[in-house]
């Protein structure tokens, strides 16, 4: 006030019109961004995805408010994954998301996305294993909970850390004891068993009690027929040759790649007829 009580009425004039031409072009580049970001919606709604992926980059080269800001990103991190296959970016984009609104609905959904995308689309399940273990333990949700462990316990099996794997498996089973999760998980701790870098009789042994129990209590499960092809597995590393060759006969029509079971199939009549005395 008192600089202001100083100047001469020119002066006050031109600081004026300074103020004003500043707040408009100020103005002018909010209503430019919105422009872009409506522009960038109706590209999407066409179906060219570059394109509006370009113009939802525009919105952020304009220093956009930070609601305005948080949209554009998440809208581009969406289309770059679903659409443009740039999944690295798009991984960036929801973490930049999730630094502009940490408390939205969105921002939990983002921390799903990244956790999809670097387990099922960029396949680094190092990275994958060190998001998910964070994020677990931001939802209540059981289901939910029991979604990412699960993965995790998928993320630990694809790096070969088989007692992990196990251990987030049962993990699923546990906050999932009535739904989904229970079942796939199960089935994949036999897998873990039977898969161990450690071969040993009593590894088969328990990984042939999995899928046995896996049967029994899930015989019209879509993985029930997997899990009889692994109970013959099982007892074929177990040299019980004449059952295993059983299961194989049982269920070579039914398998969803029945030349797979035949082989195998032959080749354990082959192993029979060479070496009966082993039988």
């Amino acid at each position: 006030m008192l600089l202001l009580r100083q100047m001469g009425p020119n002066s006050r004039n031109w600081l004026s019109f300074g103020l004003i031409f500043l707040l408009a072009t100020a103005g002018c580049a909010v209503d430019s961004a919105f422009r872009r970001f409506n522009q960038a919606e109706r590209l999407f709604t066409q179906g060219r995805y570059a394109a509006s992926a370009v113009e939802f980059g525009r919105v952020l080269s304009k220093d956009p408010p930070a609601d305005l800001a948080a949209k554009a990103r998440y809208r581009l991190a969406e289309v770059q994954t679903l659409f443009l296959g740039k999944h690295a970016e798009a991984v960036e984009n929801y973490k930049q998301f999730i630094q502009l609104a940490p408390d939205s609905q969105g921002a939990w959904v983002a921390q799903k996305e990244i956790g999809e995308i670097l387990f099922s689309r960029l396949e680094d399940f190092t990275k994958s294993i060190e998001h998910d273990s964070v994020i677990v333990n931001l939802t209540k949700d059981t289901k939910e909970r029991a979604e990412i462990t699960f993965r995790l316990g998928r993320a630990n099996f694809l790096l070969k850390r088989f007692g992990n794997a196990e251990k987030f498996y049962r993990e699923a089973m546990q906050l999932d004891p009535k739904g989904e999760w229970r079942p796939r998980a199960l089935f994949e701790v036999g897998m873990s068993q039977y898969t161990r870098e450690t071969k040993s009789a009593a590894g088969f042994e328990r990984a042939l009690s999995t899928f046995r129990h896996f049967m029994a209590e899930y015989p019209g499960h879509e993985k029930a027929i997997e899990a009889e092809f692994m109970v013959g597995c099982c007892l074929e590393e177990l040299q019980q040759i004449g059952p295993a060759i059983s299961i194989f006969q049982k269920i070579e029509d039914r398998y969803p790649v029945p030349g797979a079971v035949k082989i195998r199939r032959l080749r354990l009549e082959g192993r029979k007829h060479s070496t009966p005395k082993e039988q």
